[in-house]
């Protein structure tokens, strides 16, 4: 009778197992063309890249390959393997079957070979193991081991969503209006200055104090005084030149300052390819300019002041301006590929006729706004934005809310699980124990998102992550004591 009960399992497992894979198969790999790569993946076989995925596909790519996880678990603990080994073999099979398949995908018509699905995907067969262990009645160390890892994967890909990786390296740089020519801007701009990092708010007030960019900073990739004749070299020799254009014509020995808008702008006579590819490898920027508007424009799209764009559809980057506001718009993975929503706003910034020193800077996390050296706005694109703002809409106040309720959603559980397996300790040990784990997971969920997005460290990340875990513990404390461990 054990006998028969044994195999029973063992073929439950098996055939559990050849679902899970049939139906990963069909959800990603239907139907085939051999013909040549249908895909427009960033990578090229064999090396897979971050790819175009939005955030909601980072849900599906875990759910997709949960039920995976769990027949693993299941063939693995038939077979008397251990905890530690099945832990391994489950996140090796997982992130390899996904990585095989993303390779095949550049046959796939409509399809995206992406490094983004493959860690989604090795994050779903982790959470299936955890589940399954759940089901068990597993509380040893490797449940919250699991756990944590299968949210360390899933996190990545969504802080990917945050940064300008997607940035397209064929559009140009204007000044002025938008390349349709139907987003004219009346003012002038005098200079324009593009860093390939983050500055912070003092080193943004020295700039607006100096009026321009050290020269030997590294970071700098272009340099325009346009208030000489066109065309405007780049100082640095780095991105072409800014000719001004009418319509389809381009038009020679027009001063900067002197520029209509109505029917004269500033563009790059090719595609800000070197600016684009600069920017895209740090995930990071700062656009500085000097400009003066002369008509408060009325209400509707936004007036470009400077853009990367090629169209009011498609862009990197564009600052413009509505009525008195100054309104910076960046494409992400997140915002899509017109930048639209959310776009950042600052009050009042051009009341009148005057001179303004505008700084806009994005970090792959907080975009900011400085103008005048004090004047400063900021939004900010945490994880939690990534990953609840396609569900819940992009309200950029709601982006704070988002932040709090993804990490609760972590940490909660995580310290839930902690808790459970340091059961067998008692007093200020299991405390010292639980907080020590919780802060290890912080830690390292910290690290994994800068390592993304490259931004720098955030202190307030980890209480972010202590909080919830600690109130987590504590909810698992409770039945503990009841049952006396103590």
């Amino acid at each position: 009778m054990v006998e028969w009960s044994d195999r029973l399992r063992v073929r439950s497992g098996r055939r559990a197992l050849a679902l899970a894979g049939a139906l990963v198969l069909v959800c990603t790999l239907l139907p085939l063309s051999f013909g040549g790569s249908a895909s427009e993946s960033p990578g090229t076989t064999p090396v897979v890249g971050i790819g175009p995925d939005l955030s909601p596909d980072v849900a599906g790519n875990v759910l997709l390959f949960l039920p995976l996880g769990v027949a693993l678990a299941m063939c693995l603990n038939d077979r008397r393997v251990g905890r530690a080994s099945a832990t391994a073999i489950v996140f090796g099979v997982g992130l390899a079957a996904s990585y095989s398949i993303e390779l095949l995908q550049h046959f796939v018509p409509g399809r995206f070979a992406s490094l983004s699905d493959v860690l989604s995907n090795g994050a779903g067969a982790g959470l299936g193991l955890f589940c399954y262990w759940l089901w068990r009645g597993e509380r040893g160390w490797l449940l919250p081991a699991a756990f944590s890892s299968s949210v360390i994967l899933a996190s990545i890909p969504l802080q990917w969503g945050t940064t300008v990786h997607n940035w397209d390296p064929a559009y140009p740089l204007l000044v002025g209006n938008e390349r349709t020519g139907d987003r004219p801007w009346h003012g002038r701009v005098l200079d324009l200055t593009l860093l390939d990092r983050a500055i912070s708010q003092a080193e943004a007030s020295a700039l607006s104090r100096r009026g321009g960019v050290d020269p030997s900073d590294r970071s700098l990739i272009a340099s325009y005084d346009l208030g000489g004749p066109c065309p405007c070299p780049d100082r640095e020799g780095n991105a072409p030149p800014l000719e001004a254009r009418t319509g389809r014509r381009r038009t020679g020995g027009v001063r900067g300052e002197g520029l209509d808008p109505t029917r004269i702008w500033l563009e790059t006579g090719g595609p800000a390819a070197m600016i684009v590819e600069r920017i895209r490898r740090t995930s990071a920027f700062t656009l500085s300019a000097t400009v003066a508007t002369t008509v408060v424009e009325g209400r509707g799209p936004s007036a470009r002041i400077v853009s990367i764009s090629v169209d009011g559809g498609h862009r990197n980057v564009t600052v413009g301006q509505t009525g008195r506001d100054l309104v910076v718009r960046v494409r992400t993975l997140v915002t899509g590929a017109s930048g639209a929503r959310p776009a950042l706003t600052v009050r009042d910034v051009f009341p009148g006729e005057g001179v303004r020193r505008l700084v806009v800077t994005y970090d792959g996390r907080d975009l900011s706004a400085y103008v005048d050296d004090d004047r400063a706005s900021t939004i900010r694109f945490g994880v939690g934005t990534a990953a609840l703002a396609p569900f819940l809409g992009l309200n950029a106040r709601a982006f704070p809310l988002y932040e709090a309720a993804y990490y609760a959603m972590v940490f909660v559980p995580a310290g839930l699980l902690v808790s459970l397996a340091a059961g067998a300790y008692r007093g200020l040990v299991w405390g010292t124990v639980v907080m020590s784990a919780v802060t290890a997971l912080a830690v390292a969920l910290e690290l994994a998102l800068v390592a993304t997005s490259e931004r720098p460290l955030a202190a307030s990340a980890l209480i972010w992550g202590l909080v919830p875990g600690a109130a987590g513990a504590a909810v698992a404390r409770v039945p503990l004591m009841s049952r006396g461990v103590r």
